[in-house]
């Protein structure tokens, strides 16, 4: 995977709304004229994503959230690769009054209306998946705190997000982990100089500044291996040496995710107060041993 694949994603993520004006609507359960598949280009040719699942919340307190999880698709995972899914949550649509309600309330000191719809929806991939990357573009800024909080790298294009909306606990993870966490923003670029009311320095040094003015995804420029370049011929790369770190986090996340769902179901088991049935006893048993076994055979892959 390239920052020209995360690019690319990012500009999909709007197609996962079937009122986006142009485009083939993407799905994990398509219908006639949707797609579960995405073609993303990078120097090395085309890679394809499996769409596991998406989220489209029209609710009044959503912000109008478009998100989707993608897996990539390998020789050895036909059907998406279920340890290496990227979530993607898609920027503003100014076409959307909610959305640019959610923006608004970003904007005047507010945290994103979006915000908890991405957690939620971080949360119930995890349940099936191991997240190993989250990215977003412009309001989309705010996966730098899902991330953070969640201990996923992330990588966001041309993001506006008030770095005072961090807990002590996120500041203090992405100041101990600067490599997992990127912005990439052009220097001129008005929409968000003018919209997110950083200091110098608030940032955490996670904004990698490249020359340019524009806001829109298209414009930024790529070589031969997927990597972003500025106008000076500058590479910028994903960092590598967080691979193995990230990969372990991944599975102890989604371990204490299963571990958590279980408890859940224990307690639903015990709620009439007349304990667990020998069969339930059994099943819940069964279930903790297939989430231990699932995530070491992660750690040997």
């Amino acid at each position: 995977m390239s920052i020209n694949d995360l690019r690319d994603l990012n500009q999909k993520a709007y197609n996962v709304d079937p009122q986006f004006q142009g485009t083939t609507v993407v799905s994990h359960k398509p219908q006639e004229g949707e797609t579960n598949i995405i073609k993303t280009y990078s120097g090395d040719g085309e890679h394809f994503y499996q769409i596991v699942a998406t989220d489209c919340d029209n609710s009044l307190f959503g912000g109008s959230y478009r998100g989707m999880a993608v897996a990539p698709i390998t020789k050895d995972f036909p059907e998406g690769d279920p340890n290496q899914v990227i979530i993607v949550s898609a920027g503003t649509n100014p076409k959307d009054w909610k959305n640019l309600a959610s923006a608004f309330d970003e904007w005047v000191g507010f945290q994103s209306d979006q915000l908890s719809s991405a957690q939620a929806f971080l949360k119930r991939v995890q349940e099936k998946y191991t997240v190993t990357q989250l990215t977003g573009y412009s309001q989309g800024g705010y996966m730098l705190k899902v991330g953070a909080e969640a201990h996923i790298p992330t990588t966001v294009f041309n993001g506006w997000f008030r770095y005072a909306d961090l807990t002590k606990a996120e500041r203090d993870y992405i100041e101990s982990h600067r490599e997992m966490f990127v912005n990439f923003r052009h220097t001129n670029d008005d929409t968000v100089r003018y919209l997110d009311a950083n200091m110098v320095g608030d940032d955490l040094g996670t904004i990698v500044w490249i020359d340019g003015s524009s806001h829109d995804l298209s414009s930024w420029n790529f070589d031969s291996k997927g990597n972003l370049i500025d106008e000076k011929g500058h590479v910028y790369k994903l960092p590598k040496n967080v691979d193995v770190e990230k990969s372990i986090e991944g599975m102890g996340k989604q371990f204490e995710v299963q571990m958590s769902l279980l408890s859940d179901l224990r307690t639903r088991f015990t709620a009439s107060g007349g304990g667990l049935s020998s069969s339930e006893k059994i099943y819940l048993d069964d279930a903790q041993a297939l989430a231990i076994v699932s995530t070491a055979s992660l750690s040997w892959q």
